[in-house]
């Protein structure tokens, strides 16, 4: 059950927040959010949803799970 100020949509009480970094070609950090089951699954979604790391997938260099 959903306390929040928010509308819940059930994603939430089944899979986890993610938040990933990635470094472009100028090095600028990009940050993206993933809901997914597990880290793992969260690098792929990103790299489903990012061309460039589809092109460049050893530029991620963070993979935090959001409370």
């Amino acid at each position: 059950m959903c306390y929040t100020k928010y509308i819940c949509t059930g994603v939430e009480t089944i899979m986890s927040h993610y938040t990933l970094g990635y470094y472009d070609q100028q090095n600028k950090i990009h940050e993206m959010c993933e809901y997914a089951e597990d880290a793992f699954e969260a690098v792929k979604f990103a790299r489903e949803d990012v061309p460039y790391l589809q092109a460049h997938p050893f530029s991620l260099h963070m993979i935090r799970e959001v409370e």
